[in-house]
């Protein structure tokens, strides 16, 4: 038996669907029209894609099974959570326990145990940064109910989204 791996399948359109989501999310915050397709185009993403990458998985494992409850359950219970939409709470629930599965036999270390992740540049650094300063002073601005609370949290939102592209999207470079 070999130690590779196979590569994970359709993790670009993945991604791609969970920043649809995200975005849509942005869209309801900001009573922008368009909000609900876009969340609802994402889950649908997020619901057909990932089943196809679990069917392309060889050899199957037990947490495999949990991340495919997971990743049904969860974005539908919330894409029904938010657009008022009956049985949610249910699916809610298993959403939950499927998480409470992952993370009590995977740990949050499953995301840090990657070889090929390089150290962040400082580009990434300061666009991280920049971003999360950004959106604590357009809350805080939104809160108090000062002006410029939008253009803050929009800018920083920016800088997160633009983060998430240098360091999860671009090809990078091996250390």
């Amino acid at each position: 038996m070999t130690d590779l791996v196979a590569p994970k399948r359709f993790t670009t359109p993945l991604r791609a669907a969970i920043g649809t989501v995200l975005m849509g999310v942005l869209f309801k915050l900001q009573h922008w029209p368009g909000a609900a397709a876009l969340m609802q185009t994402g889950v649908l993403g997020i619901v057909v894609l990932y089943p196809l990458r679990y069917a392309a998985k060889r050899p199957k494992a037990f947490l495999d099974h949990v991340k495919l409850g997971l990743a049904l359950t969860w974005p539908t219970s919330w894409l029904m959570q938010v657009q008022h939409w009956p049985y949610a709470q249910p699916l809610g629930l298993a959403a939950a326990a499927f998480g409470l599965v992952w993370i009590t036999q995977a740990g949050v270390a499953e995301f840090w145990n990657d070889k090929e992740r390089r150290s962040p540049g400082w580009s990434s650094i300061v666009l991280f940064t920049l971003g999360l300063v950004l959106v604590i002073a357009g809350t805080l601005f939104r809160i108090q109910h000062w002006p410029y609370a939008t253009v803050l949290l929009l800018a920083g939102l920016a800088c997160c989204g633009l983060w998430a592209v240098v360091e999860f999207l671009l090809p990078g470079r091996r250390n």
